[in-house]
This record gives structure tokens, C-alpha cells and sequence, in this order.
């Protein structure tokens, strides 16, 4: 055992000399006084990736008096709920979302991020408009770029100029990102909390929009102690929730599902959470990514390739918005980059291929790849033909669009000031084709 400067040998040998198999000191005493003179001791902050980690003051954040439990009953409703994501996510919350390896999780995220600096939503996933912070933990800047990049093509330079003034992302890869610590058997706050927080005050004054989404990639990263532990992974969301409280943001916990969800058939549960039940439980929103399963692919009529290839996001908690909604998504990869994007899809089971032909289904696949700029006639003059995209007149495509308005599949709706902005459409342009909202 290496002695630290505050180390005292001779108090420790004289307990020692004195010690007894069965007599007045014990080897609990022994450890109690290394504890005490410093020997080996564990208490010393981890470095953090933007300065030195100490401990926060032990002292409580919040402060709790008669005043802060008055409550001003309202007369009225309040405003409606302003959601970050998926119409569950809202500012200010913690929302975890987990996945085993490879099902994409930091690539949704970025996409998301993305899509918030651009106010668009993903396929048919709401996003609202927002900058957003990420804190990629297994990413170096050089993989961000890439994935940025890839996640970027088609993009004009407008677009990608929101990108890059919205998103701020730091590719911790190597760097200490814990925001809990243990010192003395307890776990304690690193200064981390604090930098994040105000991090993102001052991305927030060079942004466009307030922020609206901090994420954290992942969650074995970011914590001390054992994620079994409900005690340690409390403390780690109780830091969480101050960072999502005194930002306004919702904040993002990326995590990992456990192996044994490998296999596993039926509807995805917050089981598929790994670690301590509290990843959940103090969170307000949580969401798995899966792999499509082997019955899945069967009742969508997909071979066992094509089912490797789709993942699912299903919403397993939300207090403030509809449990149980998923989506479907394809990984495509995009070419010469090296990696992929999720495109969302429209999956229908084979009892009702016959009512949404093949025809329709590229359609709503394009409308899903093109959100917000989508019009009728780009369909008919651009990927109509035999030798177009979609492989059919452009009186089938008409007629095919027109069934699936009628149906309620697809829907037509005036764009916004910002996507005639985003996509350079005309005052001509009427309407955009779109999806009904999802679980709004």
C-alpha cells in the first residue's frame, strides 16, 4: 500500500500491535482508521473532459421552505404542453433510451438533433425546433464529423449552416465524462453538472433557438458506482434532472439493453432498460430501439435479411404523452461515407398488402424520405415514369395518391414560413404532402 502524505504509520501499527483474534479491535477498526489517516484513499475526483471534477457542495440544491409549497391554483388550462420529441419528450424532463449494440441509438440521436435545428419532424416522429447539446462518450471528433457529414448529404448550404450554428456536439471519446463520483461509499456530484449547464447557456446565446435537447452517450459513461445499484443510478438522475431543470432542456440518457433481450419476441417493455429499475423509474419518457424480431418480420412478409435491416423506437414510459407508439425505421447506408442513416418506413402486415399496394408504399416511403417538401407534383414529374424511382405512370401514381388521401394515410397541408425557407419552395406551392400526426 502506497502512504499519501497524510498517512500515519505509527498510529496504524499501534492498533495493529494491539489487535486480537477474538479481542477489542477489529480488522473494521483497522480499515476505519486507514480511512481516517488516507491510506489508499479513493476519495479524489476523477479529471473531467472540460475541467477538473470536484465534489459539489454537500449541501442541497434545492431549498425547500413554506414559500416553495404555496401553490396559485389556475381558473383556466394552461397552455398546451410544448413536447421536445415524439409528443412525450417535454423541456425540462429526463428521457432515457436504450438498445443493444448496433441498433443505431447515437445515430437516432444525431438525427433528432438535426432535425430540431432544422424544425422538421423525422418521418412522422414530431420534433420540435431547437439547438441541443450532445456529449457523444465512444465517438472521436473526427467519427462525429463523419456522421454529421453522412447524416447531412442533400442538404443545402442553408441547411447545413443551421446544423452546424445548432448543434454542438463534442466527441468525448477518451474523456472523463462522469457526473457522479463516489468518495467515502457515497456518491457525489462532479462539477460537470455545473459546466453542462453552463455550457449550455452560452450555446443558447449564439443559437438561434433556446436549447432543447442535451444528450448523454451513454450511461455507463457518465456515472460512478454500479448501474445495478438503485442507489447510484438515483444519483446519477438526480443530477440529470438538475441539469434538464436549470436549462429548460430535456435531457437524453442513451443506454444499453441487456444481452437477454437477444432473441426475445413480443412488445418491447422498459425491462429492455439495462441496469437498476431506476433508469425508468426517474426518468419521465423512456424509449427502446430494437432490431425488427423474427415474428415481426414474419407478420410484415420481410425475409430475414430485410429484417437485420429495421429497427423499431417504441415508446415503453411517457408521462406526459400516449405509451406504446413505435416507429419503424431502415438502416440505409449512405454511400462513400462509411455509415448509415435511419429512414423512416411505413411497415404494413401482409393481410393488408393487398389493400396498400407495392405502388403505395413507395410512395409513403418517399413523402417519409422527403419531410416537409413532398409536393404532388414533384411525385408525378420526378419519380413517375417506368424508368423513375416509383416505376409507374404518372396517371397510377395520381390515382394512387388520391386513394391514399382518401383513406386518411397521407395527408395534404399548407407548408410553414420555414420550410418554404429550408427547401426554397415557391409561393406557388399550395400544399405538401405529409402524415396525420402521431399520438398528438
Amino acid at each position: 500500500m502506497t502512504a499519501p502524505h497524510k498517512y500515519n504509520p505509527t498510529a496504524f501499527d499501534n492498533v495493529w500491535r494491539h489487535a486480537k483474534p477474538f479481542g477489542q479491535v477489529t480488522l473494521g477498526s483497522l480499515f476505519h482508521l486507514a480511512k481516517q489517516n488516507s491510506a489508499n484513499n479513493t476519495s479524489v475526483p476523477p479529471s473531467g473532459v472540460l475541467s477538473t471534477v470536484t465534489p459539489s457542495s454537500i449541501v442541497s440544491h434545492s431549498v425547500i421552505n413554506l414559500a416553495s409549497g404555496r401553490m396559485s391554483l389556475r381558473s383556466t388550462p394552461p397552455p398546451k404542453r410544448n413536447y421536445v420529441f415524439a409528443n412525450v419528450v417535454v423541456p425540462a424532463s429526463v428521457a432515457v433510451m436504450a438498445g443493444v449494440g448496433g441498433t443505431a441509438k447515437t445515430t437516432l440521436a444525431i438525427q433528432v438533433s438535426i432535425h430540431g435545428a432544422l424544425g422538421l419532424k423525422l418521418g412522422t416522429i414530431q420534433v420540435g425546433k431547437f439547438s441541443s447539446l450532445m456529449f457523444l462518450g465512444e465517438e472521436t471528433a473526427d467519427e462525429r464529423d463523419r456522421r454529421f457529414g453522412a447524416l447531412s448529404v442533400g442538404l443545402n448550404a442553408f441547411d447545413r449552416a443551421l446544423i452546424e450554428k445548432n448543434v454542438y456536439c463534442h466527441g468525448a471519446a477518451g474523456d472523463d465524462l462522469r457526473l457522479t463520483f463516489m468518495m467515502d461509499g457515497n456518491v457525489q456530484e462532479s462539477a460537470l453538472v455545473d459546466q453542462i449547464i453552463e455550457l449550455s447557456k452560452q450555446h443558447a446565446n449564439q443559437a438561434d433557438y433556446p436549447v432543447g435537447l442535451i444528450v448523454l452517450d451513454h450511461a455507463r459513461l457518465v456515472m460512478a458506482g454500479d448501474p445495478l445499484s438503485a442507489d447510484h443510478v438515483t444519483a446519477l438522475l438526480r443530477a440529470l434532472t438538475r441539469i434538464a431543470v436549470e436549462t429548460g432542456a430535456a435531457v437524453l440518457l442513451l443506454a444499453h439493453s441487456p444481452k437477454s433481450t437477444y432473441g426475445k419476441e413480443g412488445e418491447a417493455d422498459p425491462s429492455e432498460v439495462f441496469g437498476s429499475g431506476a433508469f425508468v423509474d426517474h426518468t419521465r419518457s423512456a424509449f427502446v430501439l430494437h432490431t425488427m424480431r423474427e415474428k415481426e418480420a414474419k407478420h410484415f412478409g420481410l425475409s430475414d435479411s430485410e429484417r437485420k435491416e429495421h429497427v423499431s423506437l417504441n415508446v415503453v414510459k411517457a408521462n406526459y404523452g400516449p405509451s406504446g407508439t413505435s416507429w419503424w425505421f431502415k438502416k440505409v447506408p449512405v454511400q462513400g461515407w462509411q455509415a448509415i442513416k435511419l429512414e423512416p418506413v411505413l411497415l404494413l402486415p401482409k393481410s393488408q398488402m393487398t389493400t396498400l399496394s407495392q405502388l403505395s408504399r413507395k410512395i409513403t416511403d418517399l413523402i417519409k424520405a422527403n419531410p416537409g417538401r413532398m409536393t404532388e407534383r414533384a411525385l408525378r414529374d420526378k419519380y413517375a415514369g417506368l424508368n423513375g424511382k416509383l416505376g409507374a405512370s404518372k396517371s397510377e401514381v395520381k390515382r394512387t395518391l388520391q386513394r391514399l388521401l382518401d383513406e386518411g394515410n397521407v395527408i395534404s397541408r399548407s407548408p410553414t414560413d420555414q420550410e418554404r425557407k429550408l427547401h426554397r419552395l415557391s409561393h406557388n406551392v399550395k400544399g405538401i404532402l405529409d402524415f396525420p400526426e402521431v399520438g398528438g
